[in-house]
């Protein structure tokens, strides 16, 4: 017996008649409870075209398992950010991080945003991000009856990205033949979540900085899980040529995304500073081992 597909619009956005005098952000909480715990949940792009994916529930050893709330939050976000936009595919080349089950990315391709979404994770979660990409593609000429076919095979990828270790997975896409990975090769990056432990601040930022242009936006979405991650996260940001600024505020302006702010979700913009390029170089030098030895010697 298959289990039933739970949908974010099965619950979202949240009518005023629907609170019956409770919180926003308890009723909020409570479908979230439901997604969480479906083994597969969908969004609808529209009457045509789905995005369905396997949640892993029961993971405990990564935050990859499921689809999180800001997934969901930052999709609707951007799809109603560039509604206004007469560029076609207005976002470019999208880089997500820690991209979990797939949903953003997919729902960013199959919405026809991106030139190229290029969704990325370590490799213990990168066996269920495939096989969700798998059942949601689009190929060419040929019907696949166990896909949602949401997605153009040649727009959206998977590739391993261990923020610790990003060159060496950059190096093995190109050894591959792909330029998905090439360095400052982004126009937008996105990422949920990803905000956790202050150890892997830093690796971030370096991760941004190394796959990022001089035009390139990024956008975080989190909720607070770590005070000082966070914290430290604002303190470092100019180290590595970002100007970062809190757009929490931009929910309020959007009636059906006021949950977001109902449950302490932050939306964080990156832009690049004018002396990135030339700053860029200069990390990527005091990054290499060999440097750091000459200097040492």
């Amino acid at each position: 017996m298959t289990s039933e597909v739970k949908y974010f619009q099965d619950y979202f956005p949240i009518k005023d008649e629907s609170l019956d005098g409770r919180d926003l952000d308890t009723v909020a909480g409570e479908a979230f409870f439901k997604l969480a715990n479906s083994k597969e949940v969908g969004f609808r792009i529209n009457e045509d075209k789905e995005i369905r994916v396997i949640q892993d529930n029961n993971c405990q050893t990564h935050t990859g398992g499921i689809v999180w709330e800001t997934a969901y939050l930052l999709a609707c976000f951007l799809i109603h950010k560039v509604k206004q936009n007469d560029k076609k595919k207005p976002l470019g080349k999208v880089l997500e991080v820690g991209s979990g089950c797939g949903m953003l990315g997919m729902i960013l391709c199959a919405s026809k945003l991106a030139k190229k979404v290029v969704m990325t994770e370590t490799t213990e979660v990168m066996e269920n991000l495939n096989k969700n990409l798998i059942a949601n593609i689009k190929t060419k000429g040929k019907e696949n009856r166990k896909s949602c076919g949401a997605c153009p095979n040649d727009r959206i990828s998977t590739h391993r990205l261990d923020w610790t270790q990003y060159k060496k997975d950059i190096e093995a896409c190109q050894k591959e033949k792909s330029d998905d990975l090439n360095p400052h090769s982004f126009d937008t990056i996105i990422g949920t979540d990803v905000i956790f432990t202050q150890s892997l601040v830093k690796p971030l930022l370096k991760t941004l900085q190394h796959m990022s242009h001089d035009k390139t936006e990024i956008f975080l979405c989190v909720q607070i899980r770590c005070q000082d991650s966070y914290d430290l996260l604002f303190k470092k940001a100019s180290k590595y040529d970002f100007k970062l600024q809190d757009e929490t505020q931009n929910f309020a302006e959007i009636k059906e995304l006021e949950w977001g702010l109902a449950m302490d979700c932050k939306l964080l913009h990156f832009t690049v500073n004018k002396t990135s390029s030339k700053r860029s170089r200069k990390t990527d030098k005091e990054d290499d081992p060999k440097k750091k030895r000459r200097k040492s010697t």
